[in-house]
């Protein structure tokens, strides 16, 4: 595995950026021109924002608010742990291949994204949101899950009910891989929406089924009436009450047959 720890000559250009005049040039020397082409598709392709945004998102950058994530970063050996979180996962898994980890900061990133880079895929994390590193090994193990998924079975574009399911395998999975803690921590959800999401699921199944619910009621930052990462546990739901019924719990067969799960919809 290769992990590329760009979040470094961030905190460089942090560094620089009070001794120099001009913010932005400070930030392109420092950080952009030597990560462009990572940068560059990470924000301009996956994320879709302009290079006005960035220039714009440089400008009102504060030193003061990435100084908790620098002093975690400080104590917690992220490149240390990202190898034997990945190492771990290739082994229960068994994949062979060699896995590309980014490690970097950028703005109102994802935690954690799986991408298609240079005609193979790679794992991504934005630290940049971090406040610790305390389920990092569940964050982690979640991305590289979707990183087998998409190489073994492509992306999941092109349904919400794929996606739906995919993420469910994801958070299955990490809870495989590092098991003992509290549900709400694999969904990343605290536990009275845990609780709350329980006592909805079938109703929102039914919504989904209907065609009444959307990736962005799902998935996105806000809806009116759901929570955000209401899609996480409606997978997960679906995946845990496959393996209940049928008795089947492998990991490689449900990567490998994600469609037995779709047939729930």
């Amino acid at each position: 595995m290769k992990i590329h720890c760009l979040y470094r000559d961030f905190f460089l250009f942090l560094r620089m950026v009070n001794l120099e005049s001009d913010s932005w040039a400070t930030f392109k020397r420092y950080y952009f021109e030597k990560h462009r082409d990572f940068l560059s598709h990470v924000w301009y392709e996956y994320q879709k924002y302009s290079p006005g945004n960035i220039r714009e998102r440089v400008a009102m950058l504060k030193k003061e608010d990435y100084a908790q994530i620098e002093n975690e970063l400080k104590l917690f050996d992220i490149e240390e742990h990202t190898r034997e979180v990945v190492q771990h996962c290739k082994n229960l898994l068994h994949d062979p291949d060699s896995c590309n980890v980014y490690l970097y900061i950028g703005f109102f990133s994802p935690d954690g994204f799986v991408t298609r880079y240079h005609g193979s895929y790679v794992v991504c994390i934005g630290l940049e949101r971090f406040r610790n590193f305390r389920d990092f090994d569940i964050l982690l193990s979640h991305e590289y899950c979707h990183y087998i998924l998409n190489k073994r079975g492509g992306e999941s574009t092109e349904s919400l009910a794929r996606r739906i399911v995919r993420e469910g395998i994801a958070v299955y999975f990490s809870k495989m891989a590092y098991p003992g803690r509290a549900e709400e921590r694999y969904l990343f959800l605290k536990g009275e929406r845990v609780h709350w999401l329980g006592e909805k699921y079938e109703s929102i199944l039914e919504k989904i089924r209907k065609g009444e619910l959307k990736s962005v009621d799902l998935f996105g930052p806000q809806s009116e009436d759901l929570p955000p990462r209401t899609g996480y546990y409606v997978g997960y739901r679906l995946v845990d009450d496959f393996v209940r019924r049928t008795g089947v719990s492998d990991i490689q067969f449900l990567i490998k047959d994600e469609n037995q799960i779709l047939m729930d919809f």
